[in-house]
């Protein structure tokens, strides 16, 4: 079974801004700072957010799922303010053949800017009756935190 997730925020907010802590490590150090409730560790275990980097993301206490899973990012596109993240470890018992996380942010007139969130994945056959839970929301509280932590620090 395959699927597709996803989330689109409108923020008044520069494209270049938002791609200087999406497309870097920026990103990683933040989130555990913006929503503990849900991820309460980021731990880099290969590279600084360049392509290729792995990461260990650990959820708070009690959030449903997984306790901890670890990702590679398999592209960064500066040009075109795309990354993606490829679950390796951790989703596999959950019945995750694949699961792509997709960032991108586009560019609108007037200094508008779209945080665009996904989640592509695929589910093992066992799995497939009774599927895990996949939300896009932790991507969409996120783009709101750092939409709001942008607007105030700038």
């Amino acid at each position: 079974m395959e699927g597709l997730v996803w989330d689109e925020l409108q923020v008044k907010i520069s494209a270049d801004a938002l791609w200087d802590v999406y497309g870097t490590g920026k990103l990683g150090n933040l989130i555990p700072k913006l929503i503990p409730n849900i991820i309460n560790a980021i731990h880099f275990l290969e590279g600084d957010g360049a392509e290729g980097t792995v990461i260990h993301i650990c959820f708070a206490p009690g959030t449903p799922g997984p306790s901890s899973y670890k990702e590679r990012f398999v592209k960064i596109d500066n040009e075109a303010r795309v990354k993606e993240a490829l679950a390796i470890e951790g989703l596999k018992e959950f019945g995750f053949k694949k699961y792509l996380v997709r960032l991108e942010i586009q560019e609108k007139p007037g200094g508008i800017s779209v945080i665009k969130s996904s989640i592509q994945y695929e589910i093992d056959e066992e799995h497939a009756w009774t599927p895990p839970p996949i939300t896009i929301m932790p991507f969409k509280l996120i783009a709101e935190k750092v939409a709001n932590y942008l607007s105030e620090s700038h």
